[in-house]
């Protein structure tokens, strides 16, 4: 039913999409193995990094064609992870043409994000202060906790920061650092190090570090 550009085309938008919203790169070889497949491909052989995706396959004993996605932006959202989870494994049953997989696809890429930035910033806050908590932190250094990550995740979303990684993750830290020192100075909390930890829980790429560790216990190197 497609044609090899057709469904490299088809997989390696999927794989981009993927890749750029927190899937491990095995699940991603797994899933464009899935998708080749029910279009009955041959020679399939993909390769997948966290900023790069190659794919190669042929068709009647023909030469294998091959598409490279270069992967340019990174970020976390799991919904469209396991959306491209299902439509892998239901073009093959559902005989989709091209143009209506690729437009599924489409709805999939510039599907809305996550709720408001507003519940993302009280989210992180909560999730701040109750790390304050689980790393031993007293009762008394959860407040401060709570708001200097507000502060942190508002500055951050809305500057010009939150584009570059680098130059947000150093904000935070910097803010962390700063308020919490100047929460202790008014005598709200008594731990600096467990206040300045809470703050900037929500700065750590979680799902990146799992996935690494994860990549690398199964020699994906």
């Amino acid at each position: 039913m497609y044609k090899p550009q057709e469904i490299l085309e088809i997989a390696g938008y999927a794989a981009e999409i993927m890749m750029k919203n927190g899937g491990e790169t095995y699940r991603v070889e797994e899933m464009i193995g899935y998708i080749c497949s029910s279009a009955n491909m041959e020679n399939i052989a993909s390769f997948v990094t966290p900023t790069g995706i190659v794919i190669s396959l042929s068709k009647n004993g023909e030469p294998p064609e091959t598409i490279v996605k270069r992967i340019r932006e990174r970020g976390t959202n799991l919904e469209k992870v396991s959306l491209i989870n299902d439509f892998s494994r239901k073009i093959g049953v559902e005989q989709w043409g091209y143009h209506e997989a690729m437009g599924r696809l489409k709805e999939v890429d510039y599907k809305k994000e996550y709720p408001h930035k507003i519940g993302i910033i009280f989210a992180s806050g909560l999730a701040s202060g109750a790390f304050t908590i689980f790393l031993g932190g007293f009762w008394i250094d959860v407040l401060p906790s709570i708001v200097a990550s507000l502060i942190i995740q508002t500055i951050i979303f809305y500057s010009i920061v939150k584009d570059i990684t680098f130059f947000s993750d150093f904000t935070g830290g910097f803010l962390a650092g700063t308020l919490g020192i100047i929460f202790i100075k008014l005598g709200f909390g008594v731990s600096l190090d467990r206040i300045v930890i809470g703050a900037i829980i929500p700065l750590v790429p979680g799902l990146a570090i799992t996935n690494a560790v994860r990549d690398a216990i199964k020699g994906e190197l």
